[in-house]
């Protein structure tokens, strides 16, 4: 018996319309336009075995062409469609990918009952709540985060030029970080109704696709029409998160000030600092060239492994994106964008050498 072969959603390019690929559909939403109020299409996010994404769009003139409904949640077997590259000017994509799926009047889209390789019900592309605040100002993207819910309050009504508007509010925390969420009117309804019996429980969402603002000068995720909502799902990171020693975090808590201590001292600390703030002066004396020094999914950030000392000794610390964009004034872009003439390994010599030997 000869086994169905399938396209992996990130092998998909523009260059043929011949794809054939069995995928989940994770989330579904109506795309509706701001002036006429009316729908013009659907979008979706597929999820095949490989856990790849992809978001995809099927116009208004080619949903009647469908012989059946697409289902949140079903299998489809997918094949003769469009892949294209965004244009630039488009925002709120659910996936961070360049090019999505378009559909056309050849495309079939079939539920599959068969017995293929598992396809998880859900996937994300999560971020750490401290990278939030960095993220706010690009509006191409929706994005996913995780913690645990705290500070619940019941839903609350106002009133404006007489239109109601319900909010259930709540923060969450890594235990590090913590961001408010927000979210409004039937959506807030429907998870309240999920939330408020586990309120006094230990209660760790998801959130998919979520849209970042400003509110009073802080960071805010709220509702969009493609964010879903998860409570306590069957997901890595929610076990790691449920194990991990939290620290209670308080929207109105002041940064606390430290001391700098030495890295002997650092080295000799107990399990009870894991997780708090300390303050070093260290010389950064040699980078780690053997390991890679970008995180390349959901989006290229900076991750570099380094050696660094004081007089009392040598430590190992990993710089994440924010600190290593501060520090060299430059992003994992612009790297690569300057050094594109040359190879690999002189734009990491030359990296190197902007960020090696520097007092942190």
């Amino acid at each position: 018996m000869t086994l169905n072969k399938y396209d992996v959603l990130s092998s998909l390019d523009t260059n043929t319309y011949n794809w054939n690929c069995r995928v989940r559909a994770q989330t579904i939403w109506k795309g509706i336009s701001r002036e006429t109020k009316k729908c013009f299409g659907i979008n979706i996010i597929f999820l095949d075995d490989s856990n790849n994404r992809i978001q995809a769009f099927i116009n208004q003139k080619f949903l009647e062409k469908l012989k059946e409904d697409i289902v949140e949640g079903e299998i489809y077997a997918l094949s003769n469609f469009k892949v294209k590259h965004y244009v630039g000017d488009e925002t709120y994509h659910a996936v961070r990918i360049d090019k999505h799926i378009y559909f056309t009047e050849h495309t079939n889209c079939v539920k599959d009952n068969s017995q293929g390789l598992q396809i998880e019900p859900y996937g994300f592309d999560l971020f750490a709540l401290e990278e939030i605040e960095k993220s706010a100002s690009d509006n191409r993207f929706l994005i996913d985060v995780g913690g645990i819910v705290q500070n619940y309050r019941p839903i609350v009504s106002t009133i404006k030029n007489d239109v109601e508007t319900r909010r259930l509010i709540f923060d969450i925390t890594d235990g590090r970080s913590f961001v408010k969420v927000t979210l409004f009117n039937e959506f807030g309804e429907q998870y309240e109704a999920a939330l408020a019996p586990k309120k006094n429980e230990a209660i760790v969402i998801i959130m998919s696709a979520a849209k970042i603002h400003f509110y009073d000068g802080k960071v805010n995720l709220t509702n969009y029409p493609a964010t879903r909502l998860y409570a306590n799902p069957h997901h890595y990171s929610v076990e790691y998160m449920k194990k991990r020693p939290m620290l209670e975090v308080s929207s109105d808590e002041e940064e606390e000030e430290t001391n700098i201590i030495s890295v002997a001292d650092l080295k000799s600390l107990g399990n009870d600092f894991i997780q708090k703030r300390v303050s070093v002066e260290i010389t950064v004396k040699r980078l780690n060239e053997k390991e890679n020094w970008t995180i390349p999914h959901p989006d290229k950030r900076f991750r570099v492994l380094t050696l660094c000392s004081d007089l009392s000794g040598c430590i190992a610390i990993t710089f994440p994106d924010a600190e290593v964009c501060i520090i060299i004034d430059k992003s994992v872009f612009d790297i690569h964008a300057d050094y594109t003439e040359v190879l690999y390994e002189t734009s990491l010599t030359l990296f190197s050498i902007q960020f090696a030997f520097n007092e942190f």
